[in-house]
């Protein structure tokens, strides 16, 4: 693959990405030591075989396969109760942890909330918003020799946002050399709202296909320009196989030509209409990418029925009303006619979606004067 093609960055929304999300609520004992908080597959020393490890998530059905999966969640958790703990959020009460997880993009919530309130004291969160990588960052992973892991690293672009509400924390004091006699103490925590734009690396590891899947999600909503750049068979080479979903960002070079058998092309991509039956479809084809026009405007039912008058007189119903004109018919003759062009449009888009895996795009869609092109095929 040319390197200047596999070095470009290339960017999508965050909620292109499937998510797999864990969650647990874990009731915090007084004045835990997080330094015994280890979220994986945490094995201790000979020397340190004593010690406690304390794990909230054990329960997640997570597979760890680098390490790395749940370590900015471990640090996260820490350094949040390592806050709570030096600010008095416990109080009286023996608060809850409420953590939230997504796994593939490193997102995390975790809010402290106090058991007798119901009020939650403090909240941390790490949301993604977009993901930037490059074709090249996929390689095999350093675990390959076991079972052919693949990484890719990306960058997450997101927020980071910590919130404490309003509230009044009740600490209890024992008096030195006086164990009868105990202070009560009110501090009134502010409320803080703080967000940060943020970006940080993620390493999605799997397998090969699993990690051609993911750069397929990239692949797929690029412009014109990234996807202009690739071959055929650079294409093949990050997606393995052309019956994966490839979506052209523009079809403004699509043309019907009638010589010969009829077609519609795109380059390498040829769409041959066989047999009557296809014969509806070519016309409409044939009217919609037959001339030189701009496709960005909607063709007319008016110009749909007037170009089709006289077309396979023979076989076509609509074409038995030959010399008329569109606003010469009455309006359930034009109802008529409009449920047969659908139908025509519906039928080439199957072809068309076949032709260039469009998924669940369609190329064509009707408004309220004709039929359009999805302007999203339409970017230049």
């Amino acid at each position: 693959m040319n390197e200047d093609v596999t070095s470009k960055l290339i960017t999508i929304d965050s909620k292109e990405m499937p998510k797999q999300f864990f969650e647990v609520e874990w009731e915090l004992q007084d004045n835990i030591d997080v330094t015994t908080i280890h979220l994986d597959n945490y094995v201790p020393s000979f020397s340190h075989r004593d010690e406690v490890v304390v794990n909230p998530i054990s329960g997640w059905n997570i597979l760890i396969r680098d390490g790395t999966e749940v370590h900015d969640l471990e640090l996260a958790i820490k350094k949040f109760l390592s806050n709570a703990q030096l600010a008095n959020y416990y109080g009286s009460s023996k608060p809850k942890l409420k953590i939230k997880f997504e796994l593939n993009l490193g997102e995390i919530w975790i809010s402290l909330i106090d058991n007798v309130a119901t009020q939650e004291l403090a909240s941390f969160t790490r949301t993604a918003e977009a993901i930037t990588t490059r074709f090249s960052n996929a390689h095999p992973s350093i675990f390959a020799e076991y079972d052919e892991l693949y990484d890719l690293s990306v960058l997450v672009h997101g927020s980071t946002t910590f919130k404490s509400s309003e509230a009044t924390i009740v600490t209890t004091t024992q008096v030195k050399n006086d164990q009868s006699k105990k202070t009560s103490i009110k501090v009134k925590k502010p409320r803080i709202n703080k967000t940060i734009n943020t970006t940080y690396l993620q390493f999605l590891t799997g397998e090969k296909a699993e990690i051609d899947k993911i750069l397929a999600i990239f692949l797929n909503h690029q412009n014109g320009k990234i996807i202009s750049d690739l071959s055929d068979d650079e294409l093949a080479l990050i997606l393995q196989s052309r019956s994966r979903k490839m979506l052209p960002s523009t079809i403004n070079g699509l043309r019907y030509i009638g010589k010969g058998q009829p077609r519609l092309v795109l380059g390498k991509y040829v769409l041959p209409f066989d047999g009557e039956e296809a014969t509806k479809e070519a016309n409409l084809a044939e009217i919609i990418f037959g001339k030189q026009r701009d496709i960005t405007e909607t063709v007319t039912y008016e110009e749909i029925f007037e170009t089709l008058e006289g077309k396979n007189a023979e076989n076509d119903e609509f074409a038995q009303i030959a010399g008329r004109k569109w606003l010469d018919l009455d309006k359930n003759e034009q109802k008529s006619c409009i449920k047969d062009y659908k139908q025509r449009m519906r039928q080439l888009n199957y072809r068309l979606g076949a032709m260039l895996g469009l998924g669940e795009t369609k190329a064509l869609v009707a408004v309220d004067s004709g039929i359009a092109i999805d302007h999203r095929l339409l970017q230049k």
